[in-house]
């Protein structure tokens, strides 16, 4: 008895997107602007820092809200 091979189908590759999150925590959005996680905490607690909303017990920072602050500046 012969053995038949399959034929495959060609792999198609997935491109996959880098998705950009919409909301960063404070290391990330310290990152994102440049400067140190703990330079956030003093901005965030003097008030002098970019626009932060509470999720519960964390603390996020909209990517929106990060662009608009820098502008801003």
């Amino acid at each position: 008895m012969r053995r038949t091979m399959k034929t495959r189908k060609p792999r198609i590759r997935k491109v996959r997107r880098k998705l950009q999150p919409i909301a960063l925590n404070g290391s990330d959005a310290g990152r994102y602007l440049g400067i140190s996680e703990s330079m956030m905490r003093k901005m965030r607690s003097d008030g002098s820092g970019p626009p932060y909303k509470t999720i519960g017990r964390k603390i996020v920072y909209l990517r929106s809200d990060l662009q608009q602050w820098l502008e801003n500046k």
